[in-house]
């Protein structure tokens, strides 16, 4: 499943969201992930300020694209996947942590069927607490 995949998550503000959401990627979903596309809403000085810190760190598959006006969720999203050059996405709340690899067993249901175009998450993956809000942690 190696790099298969591009993460988009839009964000506005929240930053300490954002960088708990990137480091539980960078954690859990290394050998899977080819992208993450962050797409900033114009959000604040502060939060700019901390993505461009985050990224040049040891993030080396971190982008991030910054709007010059709030031009809201679905738009952010639609911009950032313009970027993206992975053949799947997956599209990720700024306020999610990861805590285990839910992507691979996703991209083989893809890979194994091709009449399926998305998949959702939700259910049983919340339920048995393979994906978690950061702000159900604190």
């Amino acid at each position: 499943m190696a790099h298969k995949v591009d993460i988009i998550i839009p964000v506005y503000n929240s930053v300490e969201l954002t960088i708990c959401c990137i480091k539980s990627i960078d954690q859990h979903l290394r050998d899977c992930v080819h992208n993450v596309i962050i797409h900033d809403d114009y959000s604040s000085q502060e939060t700019n300020i901390k993505l461009n810190k985050i990224k040049n760190s040891s993030y080396y598959n971190l982008k991030i694209i910054r709007s010059e006006k709030n031009i809201g969720f679905a738009a952010g999203v639609n911009k950032a996947c313009s970027l993206a050059t992975a053949p799947y996405l997956f599209i990720l709340n700024s306020d999610t942590e990861i805590l285990a690899d839910i992507v691979s067993p996703m991209l083989k249901i893809l890979d194994n069927n091709p009449d399926i175009a998305a998949i959702n998450p939700s259910g049983s993956v919340y339920s048995h607490k393979k994906l978690k809000r950061c702000n159900d942690v604190y």
